[in-house]
Parts: C-alpha cells; sequence; structure tokens
C-alpha cells in the first residue's frame, strides 16, 4: 500500500493549485522510484494517483504539462512535457509505462530531471512554474538531492512511498 504523507501531498497539491488559480502555466514533473524496496505494487499505485492528479488539470501549451519517468539504478520508462497535448495522451503514456526493478540512484534521476526532462528541447517553456514530485522510499546516500533544483526555482516535493519510508531522508 503506497503511504503518500498527508502532510507532504497536501502542500503539494495547494501550491499546484494555487499555480493553477492564479493562471500560471506549470510544468509538472513526475519521478517515482522503481526499484525492489518500492515494489511493483506501489509503483503501481503511484502511477495511478498520477493519472487520477492530471484529471484535476488542463492540459496544454498555455496551462499545465506533465512529465514523468520511472527511475532505479537507471532512468526507466517515460515521457516528457513535448509528448503531450491533452489529458487523454497524458493518461495514455502513463499506461506504457511497465515496472523495471533494481536499485536506486537518486543523484541519477535528480541530474535526469535538472539536464533532461527540464529542457526547452524536452517542452520545458521558460515562463512556467516548475514543479517536480518525486516519488521514493527514501532508501539513498544521497542527502542534498533537490538543493540544486530548489537554488534554480524549482518546486520541489518528496513524496513516501511503501511502509519502510525514510522520513529523515525525504
Amino acid at each position: 500500500m503506497v503511504a503518500l504523507p498527508t502532510r507532504v501531498c497536501v502542500q503539494a497539491a495547494t501550491q499546484i493549485i494555487t499555480v493553477k488559480q492564479n493562471d500560471k502555466p506549470a510544468d509538472i514533473g513526475f519521478l517515482l522510484d522503481e526499484s525492489g524496496s518500492v515494489g511493483n505494487h506501489d509503483f503501481k499505485s503511484n502511477l495511478a494517483f498520477v493519472t487520477n492528479f492530471v484529471d484535476v488539470f488542463d492540459i496544454g501549451d498555455t496551462t499545465a504539462k506533465i512529465s514523468l519517468y520511472a527511475f532505479h539504478q537507471e532512468m526507466g520508462n517515460g515521457f516528457y512535457f513535448n509528448c503531450c497535448i491533452d489529458k487523454e495522451s497524458v493518461k495514455s503514456s502513463i499506461n506504457k509505462i511497465n515496472y523495471t526493478s533494481g536499485g536506486e540512484d537518486f543523484e541519477k534521476a535528480l541530474a535526469f530531471a535538472k539536464n533532461n526532462m527540464f529542457q526547452k528541447s524536452n517542452g520545458m517553456r521558460d515562463f512556467s512554474v516548475k514543479i517536480l514530485l518525486f516519488f521514493t522510499d527514501g532508501r539513498s546516500s544521497v542527502q542534498d538531492g533537490g538543493k540544486l533544483l530548489h537554488q534554480l526555482g524549482f518546486i520541489v516535493y518528496a513524496v513516501g512511498v511503501g511502509n519502510g519510508v525514510d522520513i529523515e531522508q525525504l
């Protein structure tokens, strides 16, 4: 079962809904941990969460754009912001993502978000609010993973997954 901490989800949802109400376009990226410690069931629950999340937003070039990638010790399946033009295409792309399993590499995933996901060549917009939701059980040796993204102006939320979440790591 996915243990999504209420406080983190409410904060993220409040921030994102505020962006929506202020008619600011948002580029919302998701990184989903697919390591062996998360497991297939929780990974699929996270995909379902993102699918439901998409229903809250208008998707398009002047509103919200979504990017999602799975990660373990390597980057897994996913799609960039320029992949999808509406809710249905986002949901279709989410449905194509499969659980792979493996180790865990937060640094690689966060570097991927900065250097690949949130790039103009992959559909990110200069004028948008940049939001990253990072789903993991928090079991990594990385201590300050999201700090650089925060310094670059990104809004970053870590969301705990599963029963063995390392809250300190989040």
